[in-house]
């Protein structure tokens, strides 16, 4: 289990995930600066991120406290996103190394503008508000990204689906790319093992 004190920048997983939210509060301390945590933040915050009015006015209401909102895309947009990353990067004059890649770095977080010049370039995510006891989902490859509205405690569970085996292959031929200084070029998944040890038990 971990606990979620800060946002996750965007990357994606080598492997199928299911993440449940058990608990959701204000920070003790939220009285110190009201501003973040009223409930005029939050629901720009919520507008913002693309949530629907549904959920909007399920917070208005205070039938629940939201703990997350998740912004995950397709496996398949990968690349384009990496594409535009890129280019961001260079107009920021922040030119990535040739064994960089700006989804495995974790050090973007797509705010409102770059999301809508990802939607421009027909690139459309799904935004999810994860509430108290909600699981999320995310498909191995998904680039996806969380910001912490309130203060969480997760349980993440990752696991190997037979569907998306294909994609942890790809992903980890990705990570031996990377420069041998890179945090995630190691090969945790060991996904060849996995396939030999349950051939061998079948």
């Amino acid at each position: 289990s971990d606990v979620c004190s800060s946002d996750l920048n965007l990357h994606l997983d080598v492997s199928d995930a299911i993440n449940v939210l058990v608990h959701v509060s204000k920070p003790i301390d939220f009285e110190l600066s009201p501003s973040q945590y009223s409930d005029e933040a939050v629901k720009t915050t919520l507008e913002l991120c693309g949530c629907d009015n549904e959920e909007i006015q399920a917070f208005l209401r205070k039938d629940k406290i939201p703990g997350a909102i998740w912004y995950i895309y397709s496996a398949s947009e990968a690349d384009a996103i990496r594409k535009i990353l890129f280019e961001v990067a260079r107009e920021k004059g922040k030119p990535l190394a040739r064994n960089d890649d700006p989804l495995h770095n974790q050090d973007c977080f797509i705010d409102h503008n770059l999301r809508k010049r990802l939607q421009q370039c027909g690139i459309n995510g799904h935004s999810i508000v994860q509430w108290e006891g909600d699981a999320v989902f995310i498909p191995a490859g998904s680039p996806h990204q969380v910001l912490n509205i309130f203060d969480c405690i997760k349980v993440a569970l990752d696991f190997v689906s037979p569907e998306n085996i294909s994609q942890c292959f790809q992903l980890t031929t990705e990570f031996r790319k990377l420069s041998s200084a890179h945090a995630n070029r190691e090969d945790k998944l060991q996904i060849k093992n996995i396939l030999y040890h349950v051939m061998k038990s079948l």
